[in-house]
């Protein structure tokens, strides 16, 4: 549809008297069109259900399926082994799932989703950043859009979604691993002379998980609010134009919350990209040393040459760790200060990444409650000792 022009062609006044009249008759007819297409692809095609879709499984908001699947994905990269990876093999994982939690009835998941794997190289290991492991996988979801309701929501769209997955996965990744090195106590047990080492480890992993839970807090956070200003625009829509227009917008904002802008968000991008590496960095280092420590334990054998390894190493990952949390709350400082409307993006992300304003609140209350509590337990006096880093 376009707007009523003289065309080129048209070269006498009286050929354009004859095309004026037929040019608003199929304006106005498109108009009636275009209300009636968008109603049918409403109600009768259920276009609603389809982008309900795309929040449950792309958007990662149904937890119970995608919880499961997540975790399936993350034990395969850990292993190491190539056979968990197979399109067929992960599409029958999500399909379990989704039955076992419960199918749309309009829309079948069952038929109309499945997983793409569109990497070829090898895979990964568990050594490999979140980014190498996840983006060279090139795994995705592809959901069967057909006419009409392909006019509002075109198959193209769905590259824009799976990278937004890819990344929420790689979040996801790293906070499984941050959490998996609760092993690393049972070290402390076996040698108490690694007590040092290991309290120097878990505090990292939690200054770490603080800032990987504030990413996915404020992303899911974001993510809703756009997501359901979109649905209930979406809701009154009264033509195709208009929901194709909205639909854009939505997306374009989506790919901006998860630092998916190119080239305007490449600072950003790389300051995660590289916290989340030290992260991974940190979990690989502390797993080898487990192993490690535990068969010389088995043997009567000191592991103090392991513990002066592993010491030196977390130093190196924390002061790695936090220029790139430093660099990364700059960046984010500085677009803080730059951004205009009532919806302060960068603020809310720089309040929930700045650990140090949130541990110096937490170090005061708990200082409080310290100088007041009677009696030898000193619960809290032992408390400000382990977080005072």
């Amino acid at each position: 549809h376009q707007r009523l022009v003289r065309p080129p062609e048209i070269a006498t006044p009286l050929e354009y008297s004859v095309a004026q009249p037929l040019w608003r008759a199929i304006s106005n007819n498109y108009r009636t069109m275009n209300t009636a297409l968008m109603r049918i692809i409403l109600q009768q095609f259920h276009l609603i259900k389809y982008f309900a879709a795309l929040q449950n499984y792309w958007l990662m908001r149904r937890g119970d399926v995608m919880r499961g699947f997540s975790q399936h994905i993350f034990e395969g990269l850990l292993s190491g082994s190539a056979d968990w990876r197979h399109p067929e093999a992960l599409t029958d994982c999500f399909h379990r799932l989704v039955t076992d939690a419960g199918t749309c009835p309009v829309l079948d998941e069952v038929r109309t989703v499945a997983v793409v794997v569109v990497g070829s190289g090898p895979v990964p290991g568990a050594a490999s950043s979140s980014v190498v492991a996840l983006a060279a996988l090139g795994l995705g979801l592809r959901l069967k859009l057909g006419f009409p309701v392909n006019v509002v929501l075109p198959g193209e769209c769905l590259a824009q979604y799976n990278r937004m997955l890819t990344f929420l996965l790689q979040l996801h990744f790293t906070k499984h691993c941050l959490e998996g090195l609760s092993e690393v106590r049972k070290v402390e047990r076996l040698h108490p002379a690694a007590s040092g080492v290991v309290h120097a480890v878990q505090l990292l992993r939690y200054r770490m998980l603080y800032t990987v839970n504030g990413l996915i807090n404020y992303l899911f956070t974001r993510i809703t609010i756009v997501w359901e200003e979109f649905q209930d625009q979406l809701r009154v829509c009264y033509d195709v134009d208009q929901a194709r227009e909205l639909h854009r917008k939505a997306l374009e904002s989506l790919v901006s919350i998860c630092i998916l802008n190119e080239p305007k968000q490449q600072n950003i991008r790389y300051a995660v990209e590289k916290m989340l590496d030290y992260c991974l960095h940190l979990c690989q280092r502390v797993r080898t040393f487990c192993p490690t420590a535990v068969a010389l334990a088995s043997l009567g054998a000191s592991c103090q040459g392991e513990c002066t390894k592993l010491t030196r190493d977390v130093a190196k990952l924390g002061s790695n760790f936090n220029a790139s949390h430093l660099l990364l709350l700059t960046i984010v400082n500085k677009l803080r200060k730059g951004e205009k409307g009532p919806a302060h993006l960068f603020g809310e992300l720089y309040i929930r990444l700045n650990f140090n304003a949130s541990h110096l609140l937490l170090l005061t209350i708990v200082n409080k409650l310290r100088k007041g509590e009677k009696g030898p337990a000193h619960l809290f006096g032992e408390l400000y000792i382990r977080l005072n880093f």
